[in-house]
């Protein structure tokens, strides 16, 4: 006959287990969602974060499981379990407190003082740190699953139907971890919020647990959850402060983490680690001296000899928090028509309650960029892409497909624009964009923006030359189109058509744009740029 283990659970203590295992599986999923957002205002979501993270969670894990088996073969006890959880519980409830102050560190090395550069150890020491902070209650949630295996089998022949059932329970759990957290809790109450949510949750199993088990010391059990639920009270404030200027709004969302700064007049909308701005908005000056501004002079690439034409119906993919569209309606009139895409509604909320995003001819549209524009029935003047997820562009939007879509949606004279980031003398991403849509369009432009790190590149339906398009930018200067006039007297570069061969083009099934950029950044910050 096969040999009866020692311990025996009543069906009630059987099931407290499940759940246990179950809450473990939503617990460890949740904690991963959770800090890849609890990371990205600081550090952003590229690959190398995500590689980093994902890797040493797993890592994590695997500890977790093989400890977990030697210690239930060591202390096949359920109440030792509960302990172990309660303890995990309150490893999760301390990580928005402690991970703080070091995120609030990593934000000086991410800002430093003009001319002191990147400190490159401080800024991995510092992502070490956060990472790191999740190790200890994740190996102890890997425990889980393996000690409740040991105290469920009967005997040796049930044992195979006693780990299928922990693992499809557990595995379950971690199905409802990755959804919960990301479609529901963090971007209805945050990230912080979602972690001591789910250290409560793994709390409450636990002290169960515990005070059905433990007849001696019930009060034990009691000061453990008084104890955490003492620590999950206390708030670290905001997730971030402001690199320059007064934060004025701050929130998750389905997205990303967005940030409302004030400079004086000037409004300025951040993303994630805040190492771009998306929008800007000042009530004393339409024009910002950046890429916003070039985007005003596109229609002028679409026309052999340009007489004041005026756009009648503009596509922004990308609408951020409107300075464009706020741009494009006092230089063209009331009577152009936008279409203003944008995938993330709390940045659409955003921008009509902080940047002034209320034009009447506006109409903003929460949907994927090239979802809408394959499925708009309707042709385009002026087709503007401003859609980064920093710090990238997403892929399907730098594609040979994509600009051939594009184009088909343009009208005779009409024009696409692009906004690409660069690094100081580091063109491979706008230069990667350029060969792209050099492969469907006749004649590419580019234009550097005189004070930030972004290249505007100017695709025209019908080809034009270079001459053509410089007389039209002279005769903008003597236009009633004011705005016009004054960005292209202000501007210091004037755009170049670019026909070197050879450049890559991308497509649909190979756009490496992450390493590209990952490589971009990567040789930035070591150089100590």
């Amino acid at each position: 006959m096969p040999a009866r283990l020692d311990n025996k659970l009543s069906a009630r203590g059987g099931v407290i287990l499940l759940l246990l295992a179950f809450v473990g599986g939503v617990t460890s999923l949740g904690l991963e969602i959770a800090a890849s957002r609890l990371l990205a205002p600081f550090f952003g979501t590229s690959t190398y974060i995500w590689g980093a993270l994902i890797g040493l969670i797993l890592l994590y894990l695997t500890v977790g499981y093989y400890l977990g088996g030697a210690a239930a073969d060591r202390w096949p006890r359920p109440d030792y379990l509960y302990a172990l959880t309660a303890v995990a519980s309150i490893l999760v409830l301390l990580i928005p407190l402690i991970s703080h102050p070091i995120l609030l560190f990593s934000a000086q090395v991410l800002n430093p003082s003009p001319g002191s550069g990147y400190n490159v150890p401080g800024f991995i020491g510092a992502l070490v740190a956060v990472i790191l902070l999740f190790a200890p209650s994740v190996v102890l949630l890997g425990m889980v699953s393996p000690w409740v295996i040991r105290l469920r089998v009967g005997t040796v022949a049930e044992s195979g139907r006693a780990a299928g059932a922990v693992y499809a329970i557990s595995t379950a759990g971690s199905i409802l971890g990755a959804f919960l957290p990301a479609f529901w809790w963090i971007p209805s109450y945050g990230t912080r919020a979602t972690i001591l949510g789910l250290g409560l949750v793994l709390l409450a199993v636990s002290l169960v647990g515990l005070f059905r088990g433990s007849r001696r010391r019930p009060g034990a059990a009691l000061a453990v959850g008084l104890l955490a639920l003492l620590g999950s009270g206390l708030s670290p404030g905001q997730v971030k402060p402001a690199a320059e200027g007064r934060l004025i709004y701050e929130s998750d969302s389905e997205y990303g983490y967005i940030q409302v700064v004030q400079n004086g007049q000037r409004r300025e909308l951040i993303l994630n680690e805040g190492q771009a701005v998306h929008s800007i908005y000042d009530p004393g000056s339409l024009l910002t001296q950046g890429y916003w501004d070039l985007f005003i002079t596109a229609p002028l690439f679409g026309y052999r000899r340009w007489q004041g034409e005026r756009p009648k119906r503009v596509l922004i993919i990308g609408l951020a928090g409107g300075t464009v569209a706020r741009q494009l309606t006092a230089a063209y009139g009331g009577s152009v028509q936008i279409d203003g895409v944008e995938i993330d509604p709390r940045i659409v909320e955003v921008g009509q309650k902080y940047f002034a995003m209320t034009e009447p001819n506006l109409h903003p549209i929460v949907a994927d960029g090239r979802y809408f524009l394959d499925h708009a029935p309707q042709q385009y003047d002026l087709i503007l892409v401003d859609a980064y997820r920093q710090p990238y562009i997403p892929f399907q939007l730098t594609t040979k497909e994509f600009f051939e879509s594009v184009r088909t949606h343009l009208t005779r004279t009409g024009v696409v624009a692009v906004n690409a980031g660069r690094a100081p003398g580091d063109y491979r991403l706008v230069d990667a964009l350029t060969g792209t849509m050099g492969a469907v369009y006749p004649e590419v432009y580019q234009q550097d923006t005189p004070k930030f790190l972004n290249t505007v590149i100017y695709a025209p339906a019908l080809p034009t030359q270079p001459n053509e398009v410089q007389a039209n930018l002279d005769r903008a200067s003597s236009t009633d189109l004011q705005l016009v006039a004054q960005v292209v007297t202000e501007s210091r570069d004037v755009p170049v058509v670019h026909d070197e061969p050879h450049l890559p083009i991308y497509t649909d099934d190979l756009a490496p744009v992450e390493r590209l950029v990952d490589n971009l950044i990567y040789r930035f910050v070591v150089s100590g740029s």
